[in-house]
């Protein structure tokens, strides 16, 4: 025997959607090591927005691991200040928001370079020959991470058997 039931319900499902992109992303160096990302709030936030996710990573020019970092929702234009980068490097950067139904789409990417800092490290493979009885000859190999342009480089000599101590500025043309 079957059994009929005669009770009907209306059940009203809801899609949840991601929201979609964050808008007029911009970055500005703030110095050699960090980076200021600024954005709008995504056109359609379907739902509340739980917090943004900033993406930064090397361009090819400069080889380094993607990283991210979560931030929380915060006004009408969020901003996020990202430290402890490489100096004088180029990032890609770009933002996502995310909502109870998930993260959603990334936006325009923007492109950054940190600023110019001292070098980094000393240059390396430096060489001396002696030419004549009073000239040398000084090579070296430019620091693998200059951290900037060099502009020219400082040689230190001394004077062995009671010298004083002589410098020269050697510019790079």
């Amino acid at each position: 025997a079957i059994k009929r039931i005669n009770h009907v319900r209306n059940v009203t499902c809801r899609t949840l959607l991601v929201p979609s992109p964050p808008f007029k992303v911009t970055a500005d160096a703030l110095s050699s090591s960090s980076i200021r990302i600024s954005w709008s709030q995504p056109l359609q936030a379907n739902g509340d927005v739980l917090f943004y996710t900033v993406y930064f990573e090397c361009t090819t020019k400069s080889k380094c691991p993607q990283q991210f970092k979560k931030v929380m929702s915060s006004g009408q234009n969020p901003t996020e200040d990202v430290v402890d980068l490489l100096k004088f490097t180029e990032y890609l950067v770009y933002v996502t928001a995310s909502t109870g139904a998930g993260e959603g789409p990334r936006s325009q990417n923007v492109v950054i370079e940190t600023k110019q800092d001292v070098p980094c490290e000393a240059p390396s493979n430096v060489q001396g020959k002696a030419i004549t009885s009073t000239s040398l000859m000084v090579s070296w190999e430019p620091p693998l991470r200059p951290c900037g342009r060099i502009s020219g480089y400082k040689v230190l000599y001394k004077v062995m058997y009671g010298g004083e101590n002589m410098n020269t500025m050697v510019t790079r043309s």
